[in-house]
Parts: structure tokens; C-alpha cells; sequence
């Protein structure tokens, strides 16, 4: 089971649909210049679009039990429900060898919820990134999995 849910990247509220992932602590999605296969059906982040978008451009990868996905480190303002924080993201623009899991589900990228620790990078994980920022009171967040199929699952990040 994964668990999804949505969120907006850039001033201009670019919508992708993230696997909130607690094996993890950063967030990627796929850029327009990403030249993969798996990029069929993906919501492709646009940093031209969006002025609150940062370059950095320190190339990374980060490697899952699955494969290992490539890309570039940027900053742009990262929204899940209401609170909005400038953060450091990976631009997938290079390759993947994620395929053909990534192709298999309908989700554009991850979202980390791990700790700090397991981060490429040493980037904050969202949640204490909101905190640091004062957006939420607590960095803390919540599951709700309901253990039927049609009934709503829940995301609760502290104060938001």
C-alpha cells in the first residue's frame, strides 16, 4: 500500500500528486526536461512559470530499494493544504531507473516524511521546514488509513 495525496509547487500552484513516503526525507518530482520514458501521464514541474522558483543546481541522485532517480536541486515555494514554505526539492530532469514501478502507479513524485538524517542533502524534512518557518507550531504529522477501500485517508501535518 502507498499512500498519495496532492500538492503544489511554484507561485503558480502547479498541482502534482506526491507518495507521502516515512522511508524517506526529500522530495523530487519530474521537470519538463525530464527526457525518461516514465515521464507518460506525470504532471512536469515548470520552473519557468513560477517566480518564486530559485536555482541551485547541485546535481544528485537518490537511490530506493526500487532504483535510483537523478536529478538537480532547486528551491521553489512547496504548498500541502494551506501552508506554503520556500523548500529545496530535487528537479528530475536526468534519468530514472524507477521504470516500470513508476509507470505502474499515477503519482508524479515523493514527498519524504523521514528524518532528517536520511536526507541527500541534509535538507530539512517538510514537516520541520514548516516548523522552522513558524507555518506550523509542531513538526509532527499523522496517518489516517482507514481500512476501507472507498472511505477517506487522512494527512495531518501539526497546525495545518
Amino acid at each position: 500500500m502507498i499512500y498519495c495525496g496532492e500538492g503544489e509547487i511554484g507561485d503558480n500552484h502547479q498541482k502534482f500528486i506526491f507518495i507521502f513516503d516515512a522511508g524517506s526525507s526529500n522530495l523530487w518530482v519530474p521537470s519538463k526536461k525530464y527526457t525518461s520514458i516514465g515521464r507518460r501521464d506525470k504532471h512536469l514541474y515548470e520552473s519557468s512559470k513560477s517566480n518564486s522558483y530559485e536555482k541551485d543546481g547541485t546535481k544528485e541522485s537518490i537511490t530506493y530499494g526500487s532504483g535510483t532517480v537523478e536529478g538537480f536541486f532547486n528551491k521553489d515555494l512547496v504548498t500541502l493544504c494551506k501552508p506554503s514554505v520556500p523548500y529545496k526539492f530535487i528537479d528530475l530532469t536526468d534519468k530514472d531507473n524507477l521504470y516500470p514501478i513508476y509507470n505502474e502507479v499515477t503519482v508524479d513524485g515523493i514527498l519524504g516524511m523521514g528524518l532528517k538524517g536520511i536526507s541527500v542533502g541534509s535538507i530539512d524534512p517538510i514537516a520541520l521546514e514548516l516548523k522552522n518557518q513558524n507555518k506550523i507550531d509542531k513538526a509532527l504529522f499523522s496517518f489516517y488509513l482507514s481500512v476501507q477501500d472507498k472511505q477517506a485517508h487522512y494527512l495531518t501535518i501539526e497546525g495545518a
